[in-house]
């Protein structure tokens, strides 16, 4: 392996549309990356005869395919897998990169074990309808392991890790919402995660990704959030890169179920999630306590009004 060698993971769908934009925006960079990696999960339309075109061009593309479409999560862990580099950016297949984003996480990753970075929003004309992906989605500094077991904020096609991570996470768990998640998850327990709030590409918004991005805080929502969380945190807690974190994880698991099942919280529990969330949660569990979920659904309910 190449010391300091940098891969691009794609994971390739349908993507006809704009996946000439992305690649020519990858194969612009003033810092070219040492390959280029695609999986492409059972397209259908154009998308694999406009690749192989490019893959004639540029020996450092490389592609793959699957039998049968295996979703996002599970073609992106292979596309991961299958790359040599030391650094590993992953992309999305309808973004523009900025022609400097390569050189910029590089000079500015250190010893972080991941580094991602903000973003503009773009429309499918390719018109700017947002200056910052990261003040959309609310990001704020996250601290700790404990505060990121809630908070995802790492968007994939923002990030580059090292390889280290990614050997630390080769498997995916089935079932598990999302990999970039699960890659950010497992920088933070191995080290640093870096923020640059320095836009370095063009995120496409349309119809697929909005619904995620600007989802509204309706009750619905809320426990579709809260059963995706219970979910991951069942699925990674019996993980080695998380050994040193079960406790925390275990606290989330005992939040998550008690909206999910409506269980009943102890008032030791509840002093522990005001402590620990703050006291708007431990509220929440009280109306759970008494009501249950027609208790909480009303609450959001007011709060929409």
């Amino acid at each position: 392996m190449m010391k300091n060698k940098i891969s691009v993971a794609i994971a390739t769908y349908n993507g006809e549309k704009f996946i000439t934009k992305q690649f020519d925006s990858i194969l612009s960079q003033t810092l070219l990356p040492d390959e280029i990696i695609i999986v492409d999960d059972a397209s259908n339309d154009n998308t694999l005869k406009i690749l192989n075109v490019y893959a004639l061009q540029y020996p450092i593309i490389k592609i793959f395919t699957n039998e049968q479409n295996l979703g996002a999560t599970k073609t992106f862990e292979r596309a991961v897998n299958l790359c040599d580099g030391e650094f590993i950016i992953l992309s999305d297949q309808d973004d523009v990169w900025f022609k400097n984003k390569i050189e910029v996480l590089m000079t500015n990753i250190g010893n972080a074990k991941l580094i991602h970075h903000d973003a503009k929003l773009i429309d499918d004309n390719d018109q700017i309808i947002g200056n910052s992906l990261l003040e959309f989605i609310d990001y704020y500094h996250i601290p700790d392991f404990f505060t990121r077991l809630m908070r995802e904020g790492v968007h994939g096609c923002c990030l580059m890790m090292r390889r280290e991570v990614v050997l630390a996470a080769r498997k995916i768990p089935s079932g598990f919402i999302y990999h970039d998640f699960f890659y950010n998850l497992t920088a933070a327990a191995l080290g640093e995660i870096r923020t640059l709030t320095q836009p370095l590409m063009s995120y496409r918004l349309h119809n697929n990704n909005a619904c995620g991005l600007f989802a509204d805080k309706s009750y619905e929502r809320a426990m579709k959030d809260y059963r995706k969380n219970l979910n991951n945190m069942q699925l990674i807690i019996g993980l080695s890169q998380f050994a040193v974190h079960q406790k925390e994880i275990q606290f989330y698991i005992d939040y998550y179920s008690k909206f999910v099942y409506e269980e009943y919280s102890s008032v030791r529990f509840i002093f522990k999630v005001a402590k620990l969330l703050g006291k708007e949660k431990a509220f929440a569990l009280l109306v759970n306590n008494v009501f249950g979920s027609k208790g909480i659904k009303f609450i959001y309910d007011k709060l929409r009004k």
